[in-house]
């Protein structure tokens, strides 16, 4: 058994949550070997999922400003 492979699939499913809004998330594993087999289960604690309603954007260019304001919509 890999454990590199356990850190880095754990990694993966909190980058997964993180992009999906869950920015508290805990993993944490467990592995039950079993003859010349290992099973490995993930335990995951989302928490509460984060959504973004509004992003306001501004610069000190006025050019730069106003290209903002009109790609944010």
């Amino acid at each position: 058994l890999d454990t590199s492979e356990i850190a880095k699939s754990e990694q993966n499913l909190q980058n997964y949550l993180f992009s999906k809004g869950y920015y508290n998330v805990r993993i944490s594993h467990s592995i039950e070997y079993r003859k010349k087999k290992a099973i490995v289960t993930y335990y995951i604690c989302p928490g509460n999922a984060y959504l973004i309603d509004k992003v306001s954007l501004s610069a000190d260019d006025a050019e730069i400003d106003q290209f903002l304001n009109e790609n944010m919509s």
